[in-house]
């Protein structure tokens, strides 16, 4: 999580960032974070996902492929042991 996402995102509730903060994201609903809305791709908003462990395991990957036109900036993170570290750690921030 620090190398690969702490740049642009927080773990502190209304803290965000370049990107939404992240605490409590495991198993929520994408861009529902109220006090990120206006922030949100529509990409995002309209894809009707939650984050569990196949949506990040997919968005971590490559997030312009797994959502085109959506807003993160972040290059792929190919390694799969590196994508369920990180998946690992946001399961832990409740």
């Amino acid at each position: 999580y620090a190398r690969e996402c702490s740049q642009c995102h927080q773990l502190n509730a209304g803290q965000n960032s370049k990107g939404p903060q992240l605490l409590r994201i495991y198993g929520a609903k994408a861009a529902d974070l109220a006090d990120y809305q206006s922030r949100y791709s529509q990409a995002l908003k309209q894809s009707g996902w939650r984050w569990d462990a196949v949506t990040l395991d997919r968005y971590l990957a490559d997030p312009a492929v797994a959502l085109p036109n959506g807003k993160m900036l972040s290059d792929p993170l190919p390694d799969a042991a590196d994508r369920q570290a990180v998946i690992a750690y946001l399961s832990t921030l409740r």
